[in-house]
């Protein structure tokens, strides 16, 4: 076989940039539907056969009348902003499509219409369907496009919501492959006629006059916090809500809003959450790039303070750059602070108030801001849609959401001055309800710590990031991934034959030059995996301490999990057992289980977390008269015959360098392997996985002088080595 190189070229920055194809991008994988992939010239003839948009099945919504459903919002007393009317149907896509038999599998198409929309946004109440099939929702143009959805978006529930696209008709998209596991199931259970436009360019066109924009200086000391409020939308309506931070400080993603606004379990599986929905600058400016999620589970909820807390389904990724906003639950508090929110569905706003929280003679249980101060900018206000909003107090703390008012609410800028918002006092939701599905505590206090207030939480810490440039090759049969922990700028040509992924954790970008010739597969997506950098883990020693009582004990950092498994020499499972890492001292198996009669066992231990795993094998002789039992490493199992011995090393050809590093992969089983490149401090700068070449050039120019770790690992077995950068 003829070998073909893949020359790579990736930059590595620490600039967080956010490049994507559409503003509102569900996690999602993607791509191009592939009706859009149709040409006279395509080199897939089942493509060229695709049926016309002529073809495609329309259904339609009852008429609507925007001016009449309007005028009806306006005379409704709510706080949460409705902008859709719902239709409920049961559309089976498959059933009422125009079908295409394509290469690949079969492609399903059909439309729906609602005529007048502003636009039109669906939720599948069933959804679940085979790896290797996509949705796209797109609108009649192409230039909205929403996609792919993949087995990856499948939930439980089997309720996904979509984000709204701003036309009265979208096409819907399916398609499942001819060797799908099952078959796919997407039924539309209800479609969503907004009457009222809430695109970004009639938002900003709209924009309250009084209304102070985040990005405005009164936010200056508030961008941290602000990524943790989201604007929400659920079914017909939308409001606001905030990230929230728990005693475990282990990134659950709670979400505090208004019970108001979300208080069953229906709706928490519909809501679509909008992260970074804000204006890039002060003032009616162009939107930043904005990251939607969908679905949550109903934790918790009360009317007595108006709270409702949430569990979202996804965890938001590096692209959100969420933010988990610290509490505080103690009866008094300082002077000033500033409610954050969504005013009608518009771009994150900020409003500043100077004066202690009061109590409220209309509801007890909430905080009265009477005076929300002129700033700068503007006097800014809550408006509807700004329901379920947080309350942040002088110490950047969360002590309530916001309900809206009382009676005469003034909810626009006409008396900015005289406007005032009520505000569910947190200390009340933490443990004034009979249970968990009534309290916070239980949620934010699982192993009741009981704190007082606890700040935030930044999952997404990009400090000490530098740039790295990497040169790698393959053979036309080989595998290559490169994972960046920021972002991947790429012009390579990928040759046919090879296999090449990207994972990053912002963006992934492909300039003028990048080209992948046909017969070649490249893939590119976003992980949150990689939001952090991580020590890798080390084993003091991999001979384990053997005591009297027969206890095999090891010294172990940076891992969470152990497993361990023992097998006779015939292959049969004497033991297994895995569980979490407390501390660096642990203890992974007591003897006693084993057999009474003398014999020879393969034990093998490994240490994980999410990011990567590390074992051995060992051979144990359960001579029962003597003790501590003995306890020999697989490399060296004296006269016992061990299959599959796998050996590895490998060569750097200077380990003091300004420039490059080449190294040489020497092992006599040769299987894809993985490298890490550490500081000498543990984090982890590089990483490149199922790499199926045995030489390699990675150029670290870019790297501070200093000394670093090189670690290969392949299978079980790995092999680190020093360098020195100049």
């Amino acid at each position: 076989m003829s070998k073909k190189i893949v020359s790579i070229k990736v930059v590595l920055s620490l600039i967080m940039l956010m490049v994507s194809a559409m503003t509102n991008a569900q996690i999602s994988q993607g791509g191009i539907p592939y009706s859009l992939l149709k040409d006279e010239h395509s080199i897939d003839e089942s493509l060229r056969k695709i049926k016309s948009k002529a073809d495609i099945p329309i259904i339609t919504m009852p008429s609507v009348d925007n001016n009449s459903l309007l005028s009806e919002n306006e005379n409704y007393d709510s706080e949460s902003y409705d902008f859709a009317k719902e239709f409920d149907c049961a559309i089976n896509v498959k059933k009422s499509s125009v079908v295409d038999s394509i290469s690949e599998g079969l492609l399903y198409r059909c439309a729906i219409e609602s005529p007048t929309a502003f636009s039109i946004h669906l939720v599948f109440n069933k959804f679940h369907i085979p790896i290797g099939a996509k949705l796209f929702l797109y609108d009649e143009s192409s230039e909205q496009i929403l996609g792919a959805f993949t087995s990856n978006n499948n939930k439980e529930s089997h309720v996904f919501a979509v984000a709204p696209i701003f036309s009265d008709r979208i096409i819907i998209e399916y398609f499942e492959p001819y060797y799908a596991e099952f078959d796919g199931v997407v039924e539309v259970g209800q479609v969503y006629h907004g009457y009222i436009d809430i695109s970004e360019d009639i938002i900003n066109s709209l924009d309250g006059t009084c209304e102070v924009d985040i990005n405005c200086s009164e936010g200056d000391n508030w961008q941290t916090e602000k990524k943790a409020v989201c604007r929400i939308i659920f079914g017909n309506g939308t409001c606001s809500g905030a990230l929230i931070n728990n005693t475990n400080y282990d990134g659950t993603p709670y979400f505090l809003t208004a019970n108001h606004c979300i208080s069953t379990e229906k709706y928490a599986h519909i809501c679509i959450f909008y992260f970074n929905f804000e204006n890039k600058y002060c003032g009616r400016q162009s939107i930043a790039s904005v990251q939607t999620l969908s679905g949550a589970t109903l934790k918790a909820t009360s009317t007595n303070t108006d709270f409702t807390l949430l569990e979202l389904l996804e965890v938001p990724n590096i692209t959100c750059q969420p933010y988990y906003a610290g509490w505080d639950r103690n009866i008094s508090h300082g002077e000033g602070g500033v409610g954050i929110h969504h005013p009608k569905s518009l771009p994150k706003k900020i409003s500043t108030y100077e004066m202690a929280p009061k109590l409220h003679s209309c509801r007890d249980n909430f905080y009265l801001i009477d005076e929300w101060i002129e700033t700068e900018h503007g006097h800014g206000v809550t408006e509807k849609g700004s329901s379920g909003s947080p309350l942040f107090n002088n110490k950047h703390r969360i002590i309530g959401q916001l309900y809206g008012g009382c009676s005469g609410h003034n909810d626009n800028c006409n008396d900015p001055s005289n406007d005032y918002s009520i505000y569910g006092k947190f200390y009340l939701s933490w443990d004034s309800g009979n249970s968990a599905a009534t309290r916070l505590k239980d949620w934010l206090d699982p192993t009741n710590k009981n704190y007082m207030y606890i700040d935030g939480l930044s999952t997404c810490d990009s400090s000490g990031i530098i740039d790295v440039s990497i040169h790698h090759s393959a053979e036309d049969d080989g595998v290559v991934a490169l994972y960046s922990r920021d972002f991947i700028e790429s012009m390579a040509t990928i040759d046919s034959g090879a296999i090449v992924y990207y994972v990053a954790k912002d963006y992934i970008k492909l300039n003028n030059g990048f080209h992948a010739r046909k017969g070649a597969e490249f893939r590119a997506s976003i992980s949150n995996n990689l939001c952090n950098s991580f020590a890798p883990i080390s084993v003091a020693t991999w001979t384990p301490n053997l005591s009297a009582q027969n206890i095999l004990e090891y010294n172990v950092t940076n891992a969470t999990r152990y497993k361990i498994l023992v097998h006779s020499l015939s292959g049969d499972l004497i033991y297994s057992n895995q569980d979490t890492i407390l501390s660096n001292n642990i203890i992974v198996w007591q003897y006693e289980t084993l057999p009474t009669s003398n014999d020879i066992f393969l034990v093998t231990i490994a240490f994980y977390n999410n990011n990567e795993e590390i074992s051995n094998t060992y051979v144990l002789n359960s001579d029962i008269n003597n003790s501590p039992l003995k306890v020999r490493n697989l490399q060296n199992p004296d006269n016992i015959t061990i299959q599959d011995n796998h050996t590895l090393d490998f060569n750097i050809h200077s380990n003091q360098t300004t420039e490059s590093v080449e190294l040489e992969v020497v092992a006599n089983k040769f299987t894809p392997y993985n490298l890490r490149i550490f500081s000498i401090s543990g984090q982890c700068m590089l990483v490149l996985d199922y790499i199926n070449t045995n030489r390699m050039n990675i150029n670290i120019n870019n790297l501070p002088a200093g000394e670093y770790v090189v670690r290969i690992q392949m299978g079980r077995n790995s092999c680190s080595k020093k360098i020195l950068k100049f």
